[in-house]
């Protein structure tokens, strides 16, 4: 798939329970989805019984090759209290192997300062992000988060361009 390349989602790395939702937070991080016993159909399906879904982006599972599902996928509602509903339904601190949900952090970050975290921190990860993988000698590091823009020539992961204004990490 990325041949020697780190992939983490920004969601995987943090839950952003760091702040309350604004009224207009819409997008959700899942999490231990049920992919082992249910296709992508039938986990839209069951999202789409919280409430109208703009998208649903599945992540794909890297230990297969990015065949199969990860488990783990990105949802935004039309509605805020259609997210809040998924949200308490299946908490972010729910129990191992419980399906789990929280605001999304991607959708925050691309906010910057009129956002929920009130300040632009995607400088401040990228430069992380960069030391990371620098002192780790990894030929690739990538920070991504859902609908990001490819970079370094990635287009099927959709991974992050730090610099542009499309993508969770906009």
């Amino acid at each position: 798939l990325l041949e020697g390349a780190l992939v983490l989602y920004v969601d995987e790395v943090h839950a952003a329970a760091l702040t309350d939702p604004l009224p207009d937070d819409r997008e959700v991080f899942l999490r231990s989805l049920p992919a082992a016993e249910c296709d992508e159909e039938q986990l839209r399906e069951w999202i789409q019984g919280f409430g109208a879904v703009d998208e649903a982006v599945f992540l794909p599972s890297l230990a297969d090759g990015g065949e199969g599902l990860s488990g783990r996928a990105y949802v935004r509602f039309n509605e805020h209290s259609k997210a809040g509903a998924l949200l308490e339904a299946y908490p972010p601190l729910g129990a191992e192997g419980d399906v789990r949900a929280s605001w999304s952090l991607s959708e925050r970050i691309r906010r910057g300062v009129a956002g929920a975290l009130r300040a632009d921190v995607l400088p401040a990860l990228q430069a992380s992000v960069d030391r990371v993988r620098d002192d780790l000698a990894y030929p690739s590091l990538v920070l991504a988060g859902h609908g990001c823009k490819n970079r370094r020539g990635v287009e099927h992961l959709a991974l992050g361009s730090w610099s542009s204004n499309d993508g969770p990490l906009r």
